[in-house]
């Protein structure tokens, strides 16, 4: 995804790698991690799949959070 992936602030253009991101991390830190990694609009990114992963992950870590 990252060869192709450029800046797109739409909907169209963030949720799908938003999703990607988060299915392909283990963690909800990873998946933060994956997300930023893209570039692009990044902190749009890094929101939507640290939504989607604190969800699915539960609560985020306690050293994130301080």
């Amino acid at each position: 995804m990252r060869p192709i992936y450029k800046f797109n602030e739409s909907c169209q253009g963030t949720v799908p790698q938003a999703i990607i991101a988060f299915l392909e991390s283990d963690h909800f830190e990873h998946a933060i991690r994956l997300a930023v990694s893209l570039g692009g609009d990044s902190d749009t990114l890094a929101a939507i799949t640290g939504s989607i992963a604190e969800t699915y992950y539960g609560e985020i870590p306690t050293d994130i959070v301080e």
